[in-house]
């Protein structure tokens, strides 16, 4: 839980390391980010922005379909609803 609210953990030599974990709302998967997820406007390249007290959702639902032609609003806004519920 720690990934997905943006705080840092240790790795296996007790090093702070902080992991960014993306979410694709269309397909609803999870990855960790990297350099492909980073650049696909399809993924949320950083879940945690969405459990900020201040995310809007209707607001990201719009923005993201605007980007991502041909999205269905509908199925976004279900998708963050479900993702919000994890916390």
């Amino acid at each position: 839980m720690t990934a997905f609210l943006g705080r840092e953990e240790l790795d296996k030599n007790y090093e702070t390391i902080k992991i960014s974990i993306a979410y694709n709302p269309v397909e609803e998967i999870f990855e960790v980010l990297n350099a492909a997820i980073q650049i696909n406007p399809l993924w949320i390249p950083n879940v945690e922005n969405v459990f900020s007290p201040t995310f809007n959702s209707y607001n990201f639902v719009n923005d993201y379909c605007t980007k991502n032609t041909g999205t269905s609003p509908e199925l976004i806004a279900k998708s963050i609803q479900k993702l919000m519920m994890i916390s």
